[in-house]
């Protein structure tokens, strides 16, 4: 990178690139490109599947709206209930709530690519509506390094308890 650059000006290849995995079903690789710029309300990730892998299980969520644009590839999208083909130049909306849960999967032979771009509200939930788990978390960016006081919690969906219960 030139000397003279603007740190608010990242080239893809500028950014580390972070492989997860777990098992056969999910995986893929991240460069989380508006991190990398100092971007502090809007994220950015730039997202690479093998095929058959399917990078985040299904969810939605109550506070962050996400969007993804496939740049190159094809897959699936499941949406609730339903399954649609995407492929380069397919934008798709999945604002929150659970008529939008979601997941993006590589069903083709080759690398499917895209960005991933979502708000980055500090406190939010996230329901997985397929294994009935859901994840808090508060006081932290969730598209930059876990920095200063946070709280994260993933549990798995169970009765409510009182709103008083182990209060008094």
């Amino acid at each position: 990178m030139p000397d003279n650059r603007n740190p608010k000006i990242r080239n893809i290849d500028e950014v580390e690139a972070v492989e997860s995995s777990r098992g056969e079903k999910f995986g893929n690789t991240r460069r989380k490109i508006a991190a990398a710029t100092g971007s502090a309300n809007l994220g950015c990730s730039h997202f690479e599947l093998a095929p058959g892998r399917q990078a985040f299980p299904h969810h939605y969520h109550y506070a962050n709206e996400e969007a993804f644009y496939i740049l190159e590839g094809e897959g699936e999208l499941r949406l609730g209930d339903d399954h649609f083909p995407i492929r380069a130049g397919d934008y798709i909306a999945c604002p929150t709530g659970s008529e939008c849960a979601h997941a993006i999967i590589n069903t083709s032979g080759a690398p499917l690519k895209f960005l991933g771009i979502s708000t980055a509200i500090q406190c939010d939930v996230v329901f997985y509506p397929d294994s009935k788990k859901f994840a808090a978390w508060g006081g932290r960016n969730v598209h930059t390094a876990l920095q200063g006081p946070h709280f994260v919690k993933i549990l798995k969906d169970q009765p409510n308890v009182d709103y008083y219960e182990g209060e008094e």
